[in-house]
């Protein structure tokens, strides 16, 4: 399913109460006909603009989110070899109480 399906039905449920009644008020008091059909187009044009901005701004969090997830895992690569590193080389701290490692 596209991701731009769940914002809009979200959005159009929440919206489509409002446009419901201003059409139902379009079609059983025809004076208010035109003026109706006026706001039920811009409610629908602001839930359709609305949907799209919250779909981008959701899509540019989790490129920041994605980018700040790959910078951590390559320091924490670097800080696994740089431990193996240490370790294999014997420059591991005496008094370190916490080195389960020793026997």
């Amino acid at each position: 399913m596209p991701d731009w399906i769940n914002p809009l039905f979200g959005w159009l449920g929440l919206g489509g109460v409002g446009i419901a009644g201003l059409l139902a008020l379009a079609w059983f008091f025809p004076p208010f006909r035109k003026l109706a059909l006026m706001v039920a187009g811009v409610v629908a044009a602001a839930l359709a603009i609305y949907t799209k901005g919250s779909r981008d701004a959701a899509r540019r969090k989790q490129a920041e989110w994605d980018k700040a997830e790959g910078k951590m895992v390559d320091k924490s690569n670097k800080a696994r070899a740089d431990a193996e590193r240490d370790h294999a080389a014997g420059r591991l701290r005496g008094g370190d109480e916490f080195d389960r490692d020793r026997g």
